[in-house]
């Protein structure tokens, strides 16, 4: 038989960790180095893992397995309380993916409005989308 703490011993110690995990996973994160050529270097990798049918069938199977009121739930609950402060905390990052996208549209130049729809969604909307696809090419 193995030795192995009860469940509620478990949940114990998972409900007495909250208070540190914080602190210690920031500790974690900031004594990381090179973690972007690790992770592009592992691109090959991980392609390989995502087209593998066994990866693909636990990742169906996991789905399967969260009903829609469950994920609405704690996407409601977690994400609401989240979302706010992550944005806070995003704004410059926010500002300048977004920036050269906005500078673009504001410097774009549009044909008059006819009243053929058909017409303008040619002459307007596919110049709006062509510039935000350059744009997007070239950031």
């Amino acid at each position: 038989m193995v030795k192995i703490p009860s469940m509620s011993e478990i949940n114990k110690r998972w409900q007495d960790a909250i208070p540190r995990v914080a602190a210690r996973y920031k500790a974690g994160v900031q004594g990381t180095t090179d973690w972007q050529p690790k992770a592009l270097a592992g691109q090959k990798n991980y392609e390989a893992r995502m087209s593998d049918t066994e990866v693909l069938a636990r990742r169906e199977k996991g789905i399967a397995k969260i009903s829609n009121e469950d994920w609405k739930r704690k996407a409601a609950d977690l994400g609401a309380a989240r979302i706010g402060p992550g944005m806070k905390a995003n704004q410059d990052k926010y500002s300048k993916g977004y920036g050269p996208h906005q500078a673009a549209l504001a410097g774009l130049t549009l044909p008059e409005k006819t009243t053929d729809a058909m017409s303008n969604i040619d002459s307007r909307l596919k110049l709006v989308v062509k510039t935000l696809q350059d744009t997007k090419a070239t950031a």
